[in-house]
């Protein structure tokens, strides 16, 4: 059990410390405060695995806008009491309650890591790359996609070189991790002959040390870098579904090319869970508006959710209707009006 107020970073560290393990990972991992990583349901690189923030919290303690505190700090993964109340405070970013303790389900600590970079300039070959690993690699817990747009900045902000002198348009970075055993290594090496075999992929970096997996790692945290270095810019957090996310992806390029030429383009994500992260870049302020309509109405077609990890707040609010039904929204009105009718707590945010 923790309080809401502990940074991330210092929980997994104290928790390993224990020989234990708690397995949210995200870029922000040295700032963000576990309060704010379960009332936004954060997401990250082990999705894939251990699932969001939801599936990683047994229980909470929250104060309500009145003052009552509620206690459902249980260390039970399975309670069919009725309603299970916690989850009306997870990803609700504050709106009903403030979150003042969580319980956190906690795993047994990995002894060992072993990650690639994978490249192929087929998309399909992604889908196919992800269902192999999924079906031969248990132990997987990361597959994170980067486009050849973003990749190529990503090396520039860190100094690093571009992985495959830029040949390629797509990278994947997968990491596997369990006991420390020669066994875990051979069944990697052998994913990664046949995935190469099998053309799933075209070619690889294998790392031979923990600095080379990390300079790989590097590439792929410097997301917040990458946009910084082509400002003013739009970070998008689109959750579609997998089939769907070549074509959304192609749409989405092709009208903002259309509507918006000077825009830059970078592309990444967590494509195992079926989360994008687009950032439409070297923009001008007054086509913030008019391009996140354009984005959002696309989702929309697709069936999917303008937020699948950052969550709502106040700048994406307006556009809350693209991704829930108007019987949805009422709904969450109602629970907020029942719980916080004063709207004492996160006025303006994600709902009135």
């Amino acid at each position: 059990c923790v309080e809401s107020g502990m940074v991330l970073e210092e929980v997994c560290q104290l928790v390993e410390s224990k020989d234990w393990y708690f397995p949210l990972d995200l870029g922000a991992r040295g700032s963000c405060r576990i309060g704010g990583n379960v009332s936004t349901n954060a997401g990250g690189n082990r999705v894939l695995r251990y699932g969001t923030t939801r599936d990683l919290v047994m229980g909470i303690e929250v104060v309500l806008p009145d003052g009552t505190v509620l206690n459902m700090l249980r260390r039970l993964i399975k309670n069919n009491t009725g309603l299970d109340l916690k989850h009306l405070f997870i990803g609700t970013e504050g709106r009903y309650g403030i979150i003042t303790k969580v319980m956190l389900r906690l795993f047994p600590k990995p002894e060992r890591r072993y990650s690639a970079l994978l490249a192929m300039n087929n998309f399909a070959q992604i889908t196919s790359l992800l269902k192999f690993a999924r079906a031969t690699m248990p132990q997987l817990s990361s597959f994170e996609v980067m486009w050849k747009n973003y990749i190529t900045v990503a090396a520039e902000v860190t100094g690093s070189a571009v992985p495959f002198d830029g040949a390629y348009q797509y990278y994947v970075l997968v990491e596997i991790e369990g006991v420390d055993s020669p066994r875990l290594e051979e069944d990697f090496q052998a994913f990664l002959e046949n995935a190469l075999e099998q053309e799933h992929a075209d070619d690889a970096i294998i790392p031979q040390n923990i600095a080379q997996s990390q300079a790989l790692w590097i590439l792929r945290d410097a997301s917040a870098e990458s946009m910084r270095a082509r400002a003013p810019y739009l970070a998008f957090d689109i959750g579609i579904p997998l089939k769907d996310m070549s074509n959304f992806i192609d749409e989405v390029e092709e009208a903002i090319a259309k509507d918006y030429p000077d825009i830059e383009c970078q592309l990444f994500g967590h494509l195992g869970d079926g989360n994008l992260h687009l950032t439409t870049a070297r923009m001008r302020e007054e086509d913030f508006i008019p391009v996140e309509e354009l984005v959002y109405q696309i989702t929309q077609r697709y069936k999917g959710s303008i937020t699948a990890e950052h969550g709502i707040g106040v700048i994406k609010k307006p556009f809350l209707h693209y991704s829930r039904s108007e019987e949805e929204l009422k709904l969450m009105e109602q629970i907020r009006q029942l719980l916080n009718p004063d709207n004492a707590l996160n006025n303006g945010r994600v709902i009135d």
